[in-house]
């Protein structure tokens, strides 16, 4: 549940993987055991910490922004409601 502060691999925390939303009603966490699995792979491989810009958003916050303009295309249907997208950056971009 969402709040829960664990670990999903080596490198990230299911704080990292929770939707970032203040509803009251968002309290699913879900995050696809094949695609942490993935990301850590490829944390492991890029040898630097990563930082996760987006994981898990319940359907009601990415409705919002879709409706709120989000400065990044925002798909109507997205994989992230369903657990299977994240989006990451590497801490040093050099």
């Amino acid at each position: 549940n969402k709040g829960y502060i664990g670990r999903v691999s080596d490198h990230f925390s299911t704080k990292e993987m929770t939707c970032r939303c203040s509803f009251p009603d968002c309290y699913d966490q879900r995050i696809s055991v094949d695609l942490m699995k993935r990301l850590e792979k490829v944390r492991v491989e890029l040898g630097q910490p990563m930082i996760v810009t987006s994981a898990y958003r319940c359907s009601e916050y990415q409705a919002y922004l879709r409706s709120a303009g989000a400065n990044t295309v925002v798909a109507k249907k997205s994989t992230h409601e369903t657990g299977d997208a994240v989006d990451v950056v590497p801490k040093d971009k050099n």
